[in-house]
């Protein structure tokens, strides 16, 4: 559009977890009180088992949850996954000649596909992979917000 310059990049990318806490429990899960895809507080309590309880450690987003109230769950068994807030970002593909003018820390703009408004969130470079697959470079973008985000979103990103 007539806004769009030489000196911007746009790349199309998807929202995702640097990394994740899993939450592990054994017994007979009493109680589940929180679903796959829900945003957490640090401290809300998660679920119950026989035996004992869990409380979520980070604010973030539940990614995984494979268990249900009565399931028999193994020592060690995972029953919750987070993803703190600080670890979701976005991964986009850059190719070689656009990646020189991209750098650490500068500032992005998200625009997540699925938002009819087309809301724009700032963001925040944060690393370039250091080698090419593909004739691609990996970018990944931090969101300065992350409420309502759900992993495996697409978005566009301007830098």
């Amino acid at each position: 559009d007539a806004d769009f310059t030489a000196a911007q990049r746009v790349g199309i990318g998807t929202v995702l977890a640097s990394d994740d806490e899993t939450y592990e429990a054994e017994g007979v899960l009493a109680r589940l009180l929180v679903e796959a895809g829900d945003t957490v507080e640090r401290g809300q309590l998660l679920y119950e088992t026989g035996g004992g309880s869990a409380t979520a450690s980070a604010s973030g987003i539940l990614t995984e949850l494979g268990v249900k109230p009565g399931d028999s769950l193994k020592t060690c068994q995972v029953v919750a996954q987070i993803v703190p807030e600080e670890w979701i970002c976005v991964e986009i593909q850059v190719d070689e000649a656009a990646v020189m003018a991209i750098e650490p820390g500068q500032p992005a703009t998200l625009t997540l596909a699925s938002d009819e408004a087309e809301r724009e969130i700032p963001g925040t470079v944060l690393d370039i992979s250091w080698a090419a697959e593909d004739g691609t470079y990996t970018v990944r973008v931090a969101f300065e917000e992350t409420e309502g985000l759900s992993l495996g979103t697409h978005a566009m990103v301007r830098l």
